[in-house]
């Protein structure tokens, strides 16, 4: 079974789960298990709960613990969707016997971002004053991420496609690539 990594930054349509769905594979999103755990206030989600309520983001080490258990009950195969975020996460999932067989980033360009941003928010789908504070998360998320992008490419594992578009289209382009479309 496969094993992908979908990264994907601010502005990006969510498509993993069309994906996941696609190639009959468990998603894994770390955002979605944290609020489950904090929501169900189970060991894991009290010691989260402990570092963002200090406002500190949960160290790597603990990250990785929570998504190698969550790995090692997806019966082989699986789809992370936006994890790793750096190269100590990767280095630290490959350490636990967790490198994924292929890892393939959404892209959009900056303008494409904030064309899509500026309409959302003329639409009143988004507050105002979005597309200042989402075109810095994409700056931070572009800039931090490149270490990771290099990580992946020297490994033979990195690809791109775009972000653009319908999430169908997305999707269905997301599909193509991970089937070595």
């Amino acid at each position: 079974m496969q094993k992908i990594a979908v990264l994907s930054g601010p502005g990006v349509q969510p498509v993993a789960e069309f994906l996941a769905a696609a190639a009959n594979l468990p998603l894994i999103s770390v955002g979605n298990m944290f609020r489950e755990h904090l929501q169900r206030q189970t060991p894991m989600g009290l010691r989260i709960d402990q570092y963002m309520r200090a406002g500190d983001l949960v160290p790597d080490e603990l990250t990785v613990e929570f998504v190698t258990d969550a790995l090692a009950t997806a019966g082989g195969g699986w789809l992370l969707h936006n994890f790793p975020r750096s190269v100590r996460q990767a280095e630290l999932l490959a350490q636990h016997g967790h490198q994924p067989d292929a890892v393939i980033e959404l892209v959009t360009s900056q303008d494409e971002f904030e064309v899509v941003t500026r309409r959302e928010v003329e639409l009143g789908l988004k507050p105002a004053g979005l597309l200042e504070v989402m075109s810095i998360r994409y700056a931070i998320y572009r800039r931090e991420g490149e270490p990771l992008r290099d990580y992946y490419r020297a490994r033979g594992l990195y690809s791109t496609v775009s972000g653009s578009g319908t999430p169908e289209d997305v999707a269905a382009r997301l599909i193509a690539a991970a089937s070595g479309g």
